[in-house]
């Protein structure tokens, strides 16, 4: 018998939760499963996110993302009956209330949600925790990342332990293994104008306060004052577009900068570069964290979230207390003045990375999961 599940998510923006899920889908047994995605709130246009999965876009109308919008809700109900889904799965909390709704709509599905960050950082409101709270109990399970995640949310929602499940983030690895390391990077860096012996740093996603991409600017500055031959490409778009540029230009150093906006071609930037950075203020287990370590790269990262889940101090990265500016840029150069430093790592970072967090393996669990639900009920 083939299940049907029906993938609940935000936005069709290319960004953490939705690159999952559109990966999960993909990834699932075909012999047991079938999938569709249904968009909550759709951007005009194609937005960034391209798959050959089957794919519902509720209409653009409504009250605004933060409140459930009876419009949409109506939308949710045509979508549900048409797909009548065994499984619906609910990725991130944009997509809690409507995950929940979709339970009260078709009760014959079973919910599933998917906890991808820290709730105690987005959950500071009393009043949204009981809220939040209230609609947990319309799932049959939920998902959290690691331990860390899940001890985290349990401390927030005062759920019933046996409820959670832990299952990591997944990448999916055939995009990375396809890349020819070699000639991508020589020609990738000569197209972007990366001279001989400098070294490429590179972060990838949101440009938004709480990834910290505003620290870069400083960071990379005080760098190339020290002489260090270092340039950053940022991979991502937000509100802090603007800024990052008139920040890079304040401080002298727009040259050495390039904001290159949503790009479908991660994994060869990934090539072409020297150092993953990540400054983020908080995280759940950030993708790209993984997507640099399948690519070979070292990293150094905040000590947010489950990020020590994906880094291995000294081994595979560096770790690095959050605010602790002085630190960061620290590790920083330590990576860029040792060849063979970057080279251990990255090398230990790509083993790492491909054994814990393939896409496959990660399918395989969401499998069981749900086949274990199935048979419960």
């Amino acid at each position: 018998m083939v299940y049907t599940v029906l993938h609940l998510i935000d936005s069709n923006r290319k960004r953490g939760a939705e690159t999952f899920a559109v990966q999960l889908a993909e990834s699932m047994s075909a012999e047991k499963f079938v999938s569709t995605l249904c968009i909550l709130h759709p951007l005009a246009g194609d937005g960034h996110l391209h798959s050959d999965v089957t794919t519902i876009n509720l209409k653009r109308r409504g009250n605004g993302k933060s409140r459930l919008s009876l419009p949409k809700v109506m939308d949710l109900r045509k979508a549900v009956r048409e797909v009548q889904p065994d499984v619906v799965l609910a990725h991130g909390s944009s997509a809690l209330q409507y995950g929940a709704v979709a339970s009260m709509l078709y009760p014959r599905a079973l919910a599933v949600y998917r906890n991808i960050g820290l709730a105690s950082f987005w959950v500071r409101n009393p009043i949204k925790a009981r809220m939040n709270r209230l609609l947990m109990r319309r799932f049959d399970a939920i998902v959290s990342l690691t331990g860390t995640t899940k001890a985290d949310f349990l401390q927030v929602y005062k759920t019933d332990s046996d409820r959670v499940t832990t299952i990591p983030n997944g990448v999916n690895l055939e995009p990375f293994r396809a890349v020819d390391g070699g000639n991508v990077r020589e020609s990738y860096r000569e197209a972007m104008g990366i001279g001989h012996g400098e070294i490429l740093l590179i972060s990838v996603g949101s440009l938004s306060w709480e990834k910290g991409p505003m620290d870069l600017m400083p960071a990379l500055a005080a760098l190339r004052a020290d002489g260090l031959p270092v340039r950053l490409i940022l991979v991502g778009e937000g509100p802090l577009s603007d800024g990052l540029r008139t920040e890079a230009q304040a401080l002298g150093i727009a040259s050495h900068v390039d904001i290159l906006g949503v790009r479908q071609d991660v994994p060869q930037l990934m090539a072409a570069s020297d150092i993953f950075v990540l400054p983020s203020r908080t995280e759940g287990l950030p993708a790209a964290l993984i997507e640099a370590g399948l690519s070979g790269l070292p990293s150094v990262a905040n000590d947010v979230g489950a990020v020590s889940d994906v880094i291995t101090h000294g081994e595979t990265g560096m770790i690095i207390d959050a605010g602790d500016a002085r630190a960061f840029n620290d590790a920083i150069v330590r990576l860029v003045r040792d060849d063979a430093l970057r080279s251990r790592m990255g090398a230990a970072a790509s083993a790492f990375c491909e054994a814990n967090f393939a896409m496959d393996l990660v399918a395989a669990q969401y499998e069981d999961l749900f086949m274990s639900l199935i048979s419960s009920n």
